[in-house]
This record gives C-alpha cells, sequence and structure tokens, in this order.
C-alpha cells in the first residue's frame, strides 16, 4: 500500500512538472497601450487627449500546476499632445517598469494580478528642453524655483487576462492603474489637489523560448 501511494505521489508530480514546462520560461514581447488619466484636478485648463504608447520588454513565466508567476520588464513610452494647432509641442514619457504578476489558470488561458512599479527616464514637458529632468520654472512667494513636473517612481495595480500557449506564443490584455499621484510633490504644492493618475490599456504579444 505505501509503495503504491508512493509511486501515485511521484507519478502525479511528475506530470504536474510536465504540464508546468510547457508553459515556462524565458520569453520577449512588445505591445501597444493607450493611456489616459484620471482625478487630474492639479491642472484644469489644459486640454489633455488620451496618449498612444508602445513597450518593448521580456519576462519569465514559472507555471507550477494551475498557479503562476510572471515578473516582467518593460520599456514604455507614450506621448500626449496638449495643443492640436501646435503638433510641435508634446508631453512625451519614457519610463522603466517592473510588473510582478500572480496567474491563475485555466488550460491556456490565465487571470492575473499584481503591482508595477515604473520609474521616469525620460521625456518632453511641451516646448521645455528638460528631458530627464521634467522641469518647470514657477513662482511662489516671489521668488523662482525649477521643479520637477513629474513623480520619478510610479506605483500601479495591473489586472489582466493571459494567453499560454505551448508553442511559445502568448499574449495578454491588461489594465494598469496608478496608486499614487503623477505629478511631484513640489509640483502638487504650486497646483493644489489630489493629483493626476494613469489609467492605461496594454496589449502585449510575445514569444516564450
Amino acid at each position: 500500500m505505501k509503495k503504491l501511494l508512493l509511486l501515485f505521489i511521484l507519478t502525479l508530480a511528475c506530470s504536474i512538472n510536465s504540464t508546468s514546462q510547457t508553459r515556462s520560461g524565458l520569453g520577449v514581447h512588445m505591445g501597444v497601450l493607450k493611456v489616459g488619466t484620471y482625478n487630474d484636478r492639479t491642472m484644469p485648463s489644459a486640454e489633455q487627449k488620451k496618449a498612444n504608447g508602445l513597450q518593448v520588454g521580456f519576462r519569465y513565466n514559472l507555471k507550477i500546476g494551475p498557479i503562476g508567476f510572471s515578473p516582467e520588464f518593460n520599456v514604455v513610452n507614450f506621448k500626449f499632445n496638449y495643443d492640436a494647432e501646435t503638433p510641435g509641442i508634446d508631453n512625451s514619457r519614457y519610463y522603466l517598469s517592473l510588473p510582478l504578476l500572480l496567474k491563475w489558470y485555466f488550460g491556456p488561458l490565465n487571470l492575473y494580478a499584481g503591482p508595477q512599479f515604473s520609474y521616469l527616464v525620460g521625456g518632453r514637458w511641451g516646448s521645455n528642453e528638460c528631458i530627464l529632468d521634467q522641469c518647470v520654472e514657477l513662482e511662489k512667494d516671489g521668488e523662482i524655483e525649477e521643479i520637477d513636473i513629474y513623480r520619478k517612481l510610479d506605483f500601479s495595480s495591473i489586472i489582466g487576462l493571459g494567453l499560454d500557449t505551448k508553442i511559445g506564443i502568448y499574449a495578454s490584455l491588461r489594465a494598469a492603474i496608478s496608486l499614487v499621484p503623477i505629478e511631484s510633490e513640489k509640483f502638487l504644492d504650486y497646483h493644489v489637489g489630489s493629483g493626476a493618475r494613469y489609467l492605461s490599456g496594454q496589449l502585449l504579444i510575445g514569444y516564450r523560448f
């Protein structure tokens, strides 16, 4: 009886491991995103449109039975156009993002959720040429101060639907919602409000090696 039980446990473990390995591994991907903001009370006069963007990156997917864990590293770029009559004036932003996703599998499909940490590495604010600092000069108490417009670190929550095939192709459709204001604390001191936050929809397609 003990031998039969041991044989059953070993067979089950091998079966789970074999199934897991078909969807585990390193992959590369690219995709498109649509970005907007919500709760934007800091700049009520700005005619901000939704932004289009691209992202490229890689992930490592680990699947054990019905559960999976997939950290990613992505380079993200998107641009808001604030002035339709002057296309050269834009608001471009470049982020390095790190999503940490926990998955629940239903065959090749999975539902996932997790946090995302993004770091602002560059961009442009209007006609201002401050690339890395995203700086602006503002007057307060009779003095001119140059400050960062954007917060460097963005913390978001992700929820989405994924497809991981046995032949290596994978896809992901997700929504990401910022949990902290986009603007820096100093910028919010000048423009009183609760601060804008990102809300984005993303579609990724990749290949697992």
